[in-house]
């Protein structure tokens, strides 16, 4: 056995006693930790007059934070094996663990994305309508304060245009007073909604726009693109990882309004020619990246395109797999952690 062999066994084995169990413990990021600590620093500097709560809350968020950004950094000590969505994490995790990294980005399956491109509306009704969607939670990662400057942008220009915001979780008044317009007429606002419904709810949109200032992936992205709807977003990690096989038209520099602004007037003046063939490049983006897990997850899971934990299963030589999921950090929002699941 060489060396270095002998000290990943090592190094296992010392887990697998601080743990109380005998397998591999693999993490898996839904938006690394690390990225979204760095956004909040950000957005504090950024916007200084964000709320900051009661003296008594303040204490009890920032210990909260600091407990959970320490088992954060514990689970980083203790994983074997690292899954994340794009290549950026990737590069973050390699700097500060020595343990393997692989990429596996969401996607939709078959069943979805024909379900998102059957309910599109034709090119001529999506450019009549002049309808552009959102995607997403209502907050300041996901740019509420941008959308204010980016809508006065494009109704200067096409005062027919219509934005549609869907799956706020919070309710149309907080949006309409953020926005800070006039009139709600051109404005559609939906807390929530049943997935099943969302290729209905965005089968008339002409444009997507995705102002979003840290992602871990983007699936809301991924879903307009199967629909044929152009998505412009900010080019941070996720995104920037839906279209690295593409090119770059479809990202804009973080926070710059105008040029998001700019580019979704562009598709809006169209001709139904240019629309439709853009409109088709979109599904073909979103085609690239199917369902990341198999059907069969539980058993296939250790093979290909897994090779690292392909290795890591057979170094261990067990024939079952047995998973055990847990919440281990969570540092700026809820759906901001790392999953562990320990493979036996």
């Amino acid at each position: 056995m060489d060396k270095s062999r002998a000290q990943d066994r090592q190094i296992l084995s010392q887990r697998q006693k601080s743990l109380r169990f005998d397998g591999l413990l693999v993490g898996r990021s839904i938006g690394l930790y690390l990225a979204y600590d760095e956004f909040m620093r950000f957005s504090r500097g950024r916007w200084p007059d964000q709320p900051r709560g009661k003296f008594l809350g303040r204490l009890f968020y920032t210990f909260t934070s600091w407990l959970l950004r320490r088992s954060a950094d514990r689970a980083l000590a203790h994983c074997d094996l690292f899954n994340v969505p794009n290549e950026d994490e990737k590069q973050s995790l390699e700097k500060c663990s020595a343990a393997p990294t692989i990429v596996l980005p969401y996607g939709l399956n078959e069943a979805e994305r024909a379900a998102l491109a059957g309910a599109a509306q034709s090119a001529s009704g999506r450019l009549a309508q002049k309808e552009i969607c959102f995607l997403g939670m209502w907050s300041v990662r996901k740019g509420s304060r941008d959308w204010p400057e980016i809508i006065r942008a494009i109704l200067n220009s096409v005062p027919s245009a219509r934005f549609s915001f869907l799956g706020t979780m919070t309710d149309q008044q907080t949006v309409l007073r953020d926005l800070q317009l006039s009139s709600s007429e051109s404005i559609r606002c939906l807390t929530s909604y049943d997935p099943k419904e969302l290729p209905r709810l965005i089968g008339g949109s002409v444009v997507g726009l995705f102002p979003s200032y840290i992602e871990g992936f983007g699936l809301s992205v991924l879903e307009q693109l199967a629909s044929g709807i152009p998505t412009i977003a900010y080019d941070v990690p996720g995104p920037r990882h839906i279209f690295a096989a593409t090119d770059a038209q479809f990202l804009v520099p973080v926070g710059n309004t105008k040029a998001m602004a700019g580019r979704a007037l562009e598709i809006l003046q169209m001709n139904e020619t240019d629309y439709s063939a853009l409109s088709a490049k979109c599904r073909q983006i979103a085609a690239i990246m199917p369902s990341s897990l198999p059907k069969n997850c539980g058993t296939n899971l250790g093979s290909t395109p897994c090779s690292p934990l392909s290795k890591l299963l057979q170094r261990k030589m067990r024939p079952a797999l047995k998973f055990y999921h847990s919440i281990v950090c969570s540092t700026t929002r809820p759906e901001s952690t790392i999953t562990s699941f320990c493979i036996m």
